[in-house]
C-alpha cells in the first residue's frame, strides 16, 4: 500500500524531527502500510528482526507464549505501539496479533538483512532513536501497570484495580475496556466464569453498570476504593 508522507511524519517516530532526517531514515528504511481485520497476525516472532512496525490506528492485542503451548494476553497496543527490530529487547518473546482493532492500520519500516541495533543506532538520528526509547520507556510502564492488577488472588480486587486504572487514565466514570469479557479475563490471569460472577456481584451492588460488550460505567467509586484498599489488610 503508498503512504501519505504527511501521515508518516506524523508518526511517533519522527516527532520533533526534521524533514531531511525523516527522508534519510526513509531511505534507509523503505516503507509499507498494512492494514489487519480483527485476528489477524501482525507479526511473528521470526519477523520481529527484520521490520520497525508502528500502530497507526486500532489496538493490537499483545500476547505471549505460556509454558504450555498456548499464550496469555499481557497488554493492549493502541497508536503509536512500537513493535519489531530495535524493541526486540522488550517484546522478543510476544507474539502479537490484531484481536481488538477494527481497520487496524500498522506502518512497517523494512531493515537491512545483517543490521546489528548497534549499526542503527550509529545511522539513525537522535531524535528518532529518543523517540523510540520514550515508546520503550511507556511499554515498560504499562508492564509494571499489569503486574499491579494482577499480583493479588482476589479476582474483586484485580477487576477493581483495572478499572480503578482506566478510570483515571481515561479520565471518566464511562470506561472503555478496548476487550471483551474473555480478553479481559485472560488479561488478569482469571477464569472467566469468575470475572462474570464478580461482575454480576458488582452489578447487583449498584457498583458498575456493564454497556455494551466492552464497556463498563462506574456508579459506586468509593465502593470501588473500598475494595482495592482491603487488598493492604
Amino acid at each position: 500500500m503508498t503512504f501519505d508522507r504527511d501521515e508518516i511524519r506524523s508518526c511517533m517516530l519522527f516527532n520533533g524531527v526534521t524533514d531531511s532526517e525523516t527522508e534519510d531514515f526513509l531511505k534507509r528504511h523503505p516503507c509499507k502500510i498494512r492494514r489487519f481485520d480483527k485476528g489477524d497476525c501482525v507479526i511473528t516472532r521470526e519477523e520481529l528482526s527484520e521490520n520497525i512496525g508502528v500502530v497507526l490506528e486500532g489496538t493490537l492485542g499483545i500476547y505471549s507464549d505460556s509454558y504450555y503451548g498456548g499464550h496469555a494476553m499481557v497488554g493492549i497496543g493502541g497508536r503509536d505501539y512500537l513493535f519489531g527490530f530495535i524493541a526486540m529487547f522488550y517484546n522478543h518473546a510476544h507474539s502479537i496479533t490484531s484481536l481488538y482493532s477494527r481497520g487496524c492500520r500498522v506502518a512497517y519500516f523494512s531493515v537491512p538483512s545483517g543490521q546489528t541495533p548497534v549499526d542503527f543506532i550509529s545511522t539513525t538520528s537522535p531524535g528518532i532513536i529518543s523517540n523510540i526509547f520514550d515508546a520503550l520507556t511507556t511499554h515498560i510502564r504499562h508492564d509494571f501497570d499489569h503486574i499491579y492488577y494482577i499480583g493479588t488472588d482476589s479476582v474483586s480486587v484485580k477487576l477493581t484495580r483495572y478499572l480503578l486504572y482506566q478510570r483515571e487514565e481515561q479520565n471518566q466514570n464511562f470506561v472503555e475496556l478496548g476487550m471483551n469479557r474473555t480478553e479481559l479475563s485472560n488479561f488478569l490471569s482469571v477464569y472467566r466464569t469468575s470475572l462474570s460472577r464478580e461482575i454480576g456481584r458488582m452489578v447487583k451492588e449498584n457498583i458498575i453498570e456493564p454497556v455494551g460488550k466492552d464497556k463498563i460505567r462506574i456508579l459506586d467509586l468509593q465502593a470501588l476504593i473500598d475494595i482495592e484498599q482491603t487488598s493492604y489488610k
